[in-house]
């Protein structure tokens, strides 16, 4: 007798990780990770976890983590919602928002998260194709058919892997103007990278919400932490839709640490956003056409993508392959440590790929 699942789960399809090798000797330039470690003082934080911190339930809404989020981008607690990675506020928002008839909108290529959120809440996604920068020197415009898509809720990385693309506030600012009774959120994973952020708009649009993550800039990708900024209307309806203790006290110990360590922080990014170019610089010399990235990845299209990807894997560096419409000749790699980056270029020289 088949189990009662509802249809919808039977149809979901689910979410596909980058791998995760346990070799410790592997390259790992696949799934946009900070390539250095975190904060001294989050270290020290998690080590100075007692046991009675780790016997009782967790602070149900990471109040001091909100207050210290909330103190530095210049908005009240109650604006501010801390979960499980920034994929909870997603999830959260998809809830709140999507359904029957309240289609979401967003871009193609982005993150392969949103058509699953969609279909979890029954939701149709209106995928539209994003046309990237042909140059540095042009400002990237978001289709005129997502600006005016009529859905309940777009989801709108900034920037938008896998290319990386950075659209100017301008364009946030329309998408948010063009129906004022449609939620726009600006996922902004990647926004330490980028020139800006949405959250100086918020106080302008009612309608934008702006969510955030701890994995890529701060090193805390393991400790699964993100936040969502909004208006104080939509985050109380989020706090009353999320689980009751959603995160873990050494997720919000560690978290508020990295927060707090902004020197750490960054030298860090400097750092990523100096590889990152000479990463570019020389796949470029190599052959690859490469995108104007705004993340903390390049993404480069060559013939014979697929073939590069496995024989870099092979010889122990690990890249994102991309073979999925409208992409089918790409690889995506994270910016890692210069030695890292010396690692792959050697490598993509062994296989004749010579500068």
């Amino acid at each position: 007798m088949p189990l009662p699942f509802r249809y919808f789960v039977r149809a979901l399809e689910m979410y596909v990780p980058g791998e995760q090798p346990t070799d410790p000797s592997i390259i790992k330039l696949n799934t946009n990770e900070n390539p250095y470690p975190p904060a001294p003082s989050v270290i020290e934080a998690l080590r100075s976890l007692g046991e009675d911190l780790v016997r009782k339930y967790p602070p149900a809404t990471a109040d001091a983590l909100r207050d210290s989020i909330a103190g530095r981008l210049g908005v009240r607690r109650d604006e501010v919602i801390v979960g499980y990675g920034s994929d909870e506020a997603l999830r959260l928002l998809c809830h709140a928002f999507a359904g029957p008839g309240q289609p979401i909108a967003c871009l193609n290529p982005t993150y392969s998260l949103f058509p699953i959120l969609a279909a979890m809440f029954q939701a149709a996604t209106l995928q539209i194709d994003e046309r990237p920068p042909a140059s540095p020197a042009e400002d990237a415009h978001l289709p005129e058919a997502l600006v005016h898509a009529p859905a309940a809720l777009v989801m709108l990385p900034n920037p938008n892997p896998p290319y990386g693309t950075f659209y100017p506030l301008s364009e946030i600012e329309r998408l948010c103007r063009a129906n004022p009774d449609r939620v726009v959120v600006s996922d902004e994973a990647y926004a330490d990278f980028a020139p800006a952020s949405a959250v100086t708009l918020l106080g302008r649009h009612p309608n934008l919400v702006v969510t955030r993550s701890f994995s890529k800039s701060y090193s805390l990708a393991g400790m699964r932490v993100g936040f969502a900024v909004a208006r104080a209307e939509i985050i109380d309806r989020l706090l009353a839709l999320k689980d009751s203790y959603n995160l873990p006290i050494a997720s919000q110990r560690a978290a508020l640490a990295a927060w707090e360590a902004h020197d750490h922080f960054e030298q860090a990014r400097r750092r990523i956003l100096m590889t990152r170019a000479a990463l570019a610089e020389g796949l470029v010399r190599r052959g690859f056409r490469v995108h104007v990235s705004h993340g903390n990845f390049v993404f480069a299209r060559r013939d014979g993508a697929r073939q590069i990807y496995e024989s870099l894997k092979a010889r122990g560096v690990l890249v994102r392959h991309w073979d999925k419409t409208p992409i089918h000749d790409g690889i995506r790699v994270t910016v890692g440590t210069d030695a890292e980056v010396a690692r792959l270029f050697a490598e993509l020289d062994r296989l004749g790929l010579k500068a």
